[in-house]
């Protein structure tokens, strides 16, 4: 089994969709001739040497893959130079095959990180926010409860002051009613003697 290495760079105006078009075009065209994909990545946007089609900089794609037969690389090659959309390509031979190339996972996990911890966060904020509602709850009721107990205080304390005020005139009406009652008695009494004295006379003179 061969390995290689082709390394070729695309225009660095296109877009990432235009660019997997580019490098979907590559991928075909190197299954068409037999050969087994190991990498296929963007390597990223850097500077030229020497500006290529009046531009200073390039993306730069790496694409390693393995075959048995050679007579398919010439094809491979002209392949490659025809297309308008590759600037400059280069492939090379390798002693070793390669090793498949893995996306940074921690990178991943970061975000995947961040993303669970934001989520715990808000779920936080959301339990804060329920509990707050309900302590604000307790507080109006306790309020309530507050207020009535005063309103009803007071209303005691006024119908007490109305009774204090009450009583001293029932006592004082009942003082009347005794006075006039003696008063009565007495103007009784001394009609009563009156009549006596009366009679007294009368028998004295006969």
């Amino acid at each position: 089994m061969r390995y290689y290495e082709s390394l070729y760079i695309v225009n660095p105006n296109y877009e990432q969709e235009r660019l997997d078009d580019v490098m979907k075009s590559v991928a075909d065209k190197s299954i068409e001739c037999g050969f087994s994909i190991i990498n296929h990545r963007i390597w990223g946007k850097k500077r030229l040497a020497y500006s290529i089609e009046k531009n200073k900089y390039g993306s730069y794609i790496l694409f390693h893959f393995e075959t048995e037969s050679t007579k398919n690389l010439d094809d491979f090659e002209r392949f490659m130079v025809l297309q308008k959309t590759i600037l400059r390509n280069q492939t090379i031979s390798l002693a070793n095959k390669p090793e498949a190339h893995v996306e940074d996972e921690p990178a991943k996990n970061e975000e995947q990180k961040e993303t669970t911890e934001g989520s715990s966060v808000a779920t936080k904020t959301k339990e804060k926010l329920n509990i707050e509602p309900d302590k604000n709850e307790e507080q109006k009721e306790t309020t309530e409860g507050s207020s009535v107990a005063t309103k009803t205080k007071e209303k005691s304390n006024v119908e007490s002051e109305q009774n204090s005020e009450k009583e001293p005139l029932i006592e004082e009406e009942k003082a009347v009613e005794i006075e006039e009652t003696l008063a009565q008695n007495e103007e009784i009494e001394e009609k009563v003697e009156l009549a006596i004295e009366e009679e007294t006379t009368e028998e004295v003179q006969e």
